[in-house]
């Protein structure tokens, strides 16, 4: 949840299974979640009422990796020029959060880059990349990490606002 404010539910779309989390065999038990979206009046977000735990969503078996998706790349790769263009130099440093695979980190060649990264079928694809990752669960990043890392030039973050658990 975004925020602790009462929702007013909006649409109820059921009991449904988590996306893309294709099964082994018949046998393997689905893990399903209420799909009840509400909004929130004060901070202005639709938002699911009952995120799913994201120790089941982003697990080895985590299915999304932007790379196999010629249109996904393509769009990380002109966002990533933006990015440069506007914000960065060759002394920049980035962190960008929810980093799944790379998909913006391996076009900022040029900067220090470092991604927090919760799916853990995500890590060997950053290796492979050689982008400098940490395995941050439920994005809080344990101890002293955030002020071991320093400071950075730019934070990125796309598509993880429904991930975060209260954000508030």
């Amino acid at each position: 949840r975004v925020c602790s404010t009462e929702l007013q539910t909006m649409l109820d779309l059921g009991r449904l299974p988590l996306a893309n989390a294709f099964l082994d065999s018949p046998d393997q038990p689905e893990l399903y979640y209420d799909a009840v979206w509400g909004w929130c009046g004060e901070c202005q977000l639709l938002q699911l009422e009952q995120p799913p735990e994201m120790t089941a969503m982003f697990t080895q078996q985590y299915p999304y990796l932007t790379g196999v998706n010629g249109t996904m790349y393509q769009h990380f790769q002109k966002t990533a020029e933006t990015l440069k263009a506007r914000y960065l130099n060759d002394k920049s440093r980035v962190l960008e959060i929810g980093c799944g695979d790379g998909g913006i980190l391996q076009f900022l060649n040029g900067q220090q880059v470092l991604g927090f990264e919760p799916a853990e079928a995500c890590h060997a694809e950053l290796v492979r990349k050689g982008i400098r990752h940490h395995q941050v669960h439920f994005m809080a990043p344990e101890g002293n990490l955030l002020r071991d890392i320093g400071k950075f030039d730019l934070v990125y973050s796309a598509n993880t606002i429904r991930s975060l658990p209260d954000l508030d």
